[in-house]
């Protein structure tokens, strides 16, 4: 008995000393880019797969965006292109992973710019980074939370057709699931890598109920029907080009994939947890959402029914049509309950981000932006800033929806804005053979902007799959980006445009006008936090 109480108490004593050694390795690591140590580290490895994997989403948000891929590409193209989309999203995240490793900030793609540009171009290209990765994450809160409130008032529709389902009746309960992201990010903070891991196992007990119910009650289409069923329905030139368009809704169905990059200050073994969750949550969201979309093209009879369905999503007529009334409203209650548990990780990681990237002057507000509150260690005005943004869109869509969808229409673009300019920069580096292995006689600060010596941190590729893992990363994200401004169809009028390359561009244009005009004179880049 006395043995096994100190084998106990030793096995404390390790734990210990391990938590120790790893909370002096984060600070280590922020020191080595010249950043302070002021959020409380929470997250391990386990609890950031959940917040990865819920902020993604990937199965269940490819369900709400599920009626571009068929009206271009159909069955066949869905199929395709989310394989095309799943890979070019794993090559972009194994990149961003290593960039990651080397610097572990909350800053992520906007402080890998300043790391890897050449000195005459750093600020400008950085500045721009920073605000296209804000712009997309402040995007995300909204283009998930007022789809939710439109699911729920497509499921008041499939239990009572003749409820009129206003558009102020969706802001309205947007604002209820806002309201609900808000009070967890702060009232529970202490509890939400806790609440983490309990939300990962209701997304894999989510996702099984759904795709089991599919393949037992739904009546299913022949495999000629899934693969080689193809459809233009936005009228373009060709079939090929209708396939292209559709591949934005699969890029968006793994938006969020970079958020533990801006959750790093907060998670334990940041420079090596970081690269893992980021890498495993795309694997297992990519894995999860195939089987999801296979489940529901096998299920999809009716193509054009699904199409027109009043509640203004097809799989609410896919869950239907199998389950009836009863079962479709609970399987897609399900989708509604994991889009929610999403918006508490993105608040989390839209509020990260615009703190981190007012940490170093580059939004205006910026020194009350950077703030943390001390007792909590959470940057409680840079949450209230993100909350109070996505409180004014959802206005938009009570007058126009068209007035929203161009708002949110930043959300890819913007995302694969902040991917293309480290991609591309890490690229150049590996293959000048700019970036060290470390070495003993390495000391001081590493990695941080205008710094002689880039040093690899403990999670990189080898040289040669690095550079092809880079290029294909590159390539995927270029076309990723310049589709994201496609309309949906042809011809294009007011109500069809893709507003996505006027409001994309016309942040970037605000932003670089902005520089040169006062951000110039406060945005340095990243910041030396501390000298010694």
């Amino acid at each position: 008995m006395e043995e096994i109480e100190v084998h106990g108490k030793s096995t404390v004593r390790n734990r210990t000393r391990q938590s120790e050694l790893s909370h002096d390795m984060d600070r280590t690591d922020l020191a080595n880019i010249g950043k302070k140590q002021v959020l409380k580290r929470r997250f391990g490895f386990m609890s950031m797969i959940g917040f990865s994997c819920t902020l993604m989403g990937t199965w269940a948000g490819l369900l709400t965006y599920f009626a571009g891929p068929l009206t271009n590409g159909g069955s066949a193209g869905s199929v395709y292109g989310f394989i095309f989309a799943w890979f070019g999203v794993l090559t972009v995240m194994l990149s961003l992973s290593e960039l990651a490793s080397m610097a572990p900030t909350a800053g992520g793609q906007y402080h890998y710019v300043a790391m890897l540009a050449p000195s005459s171009v750093q600020k400008l290209l950085s500045y721009i980074a920073g605000w296209a990765t804000v712009c997309a994450w402040q995007a995300t809160v909204s283009a998930v939370c007022l789809p939710l409130a439109t699911i729920v008032q497509g499921l008041i529709i499939m239990n009572n057709p003749n409820y009129p389902a206003e558009r102020w009746h969706a802001t309205l309960m947007t604002y209820a699931f806002m309201a609900l992201a808000l009070f967890v990010n702060t009232y529970l903070n202490k509890h939400f890598a806790k609440l983490e891991g309990i939300i990962l196992i209701l997304y894999i007990i989510g996702f099984f109920g759904v795709v089991i119910a599919l393949s037992a009650l739904a009546t299913h289409v022949t495999t000629e029907q899934v693969f080689n069923s193809w459809n233009n329905g936005g009228g373009w030139s060709s079939m090929g080009l209708a396939w292209f368009v559709s591949l934005s809704s699969f890029a968006g169905a793994f938006a969020g994939a970079d958020g533990a990059t801006h959750m790093a200050e907060e998670i334990h073994n940041a420079s090596i947890i970081v690269p893992r969750s980021m890498v495993t949550s795309v694997l297992i969201n990519g894995v999860f959402g195939f089987a999801a979309l296979m489940a529901l093209l096998f299920s999809l009879s009716d193509v054009e029914n699904a199409l027109m369905s009043p509640t203004g999503y097809p799989f609410m007529y896919i869950f239907e049509a199998a389950a009836g009334v009863k079962g479709g409203t609970v399987m897609a209650c399900t989708i509604v309950c994991l889009g929610t548990f999403g918006s508490w990780a993105l608040l989390a990681t839209a509020s990260r981000q615009i703190w981190a990237f007012s940490r170093d002057n580059g939004l205006p507000g910026s020194s009350f932006l950077s703030r943390v509150e001390p007792n909590t260690a959470l940057p409680l005005y840079a949450i209230a800033v993100t909350i109070a943004i996505n409180l004014l869109v959802p206005l938009i869509y009570i007058g126009s929806p068209t007035g929203f969808n161009a708002v949110i229409s930043l959300l890819v673009s913007s995302f694969y804005l902040s991917f293309l300019l480290p991609c591309y920069l890490l690229l150049w580096r590996r293959v000048t053979g700019s970036i060290k292995l470390p070495t003993p006689a390495d000391s001081g600060f590493k990695n941080t902007p205008g710094s002689r010596k880039l040093i690899w941190g403990p999670w990189r590729m080898p040289t040669i799959i690095g550079i092809i893992v880079n290029c294909i990363a590159c390539a995927f994200a270029t076309i990723i980006f310049a589709f994201s401004c496609f309309p949906a169809v042809t011809p294009v009028d007011k109500m069809t445009m893709n507003y996505s390359s006027v409001v994309t561009g016309g942040v970037m244009i605000f932003s670089i006008v902005y520089y040169i005009f006062r951000g110039r004179n406060m945005y340095q880049g990243p910041t030396i936090e501390i000298d010694d």
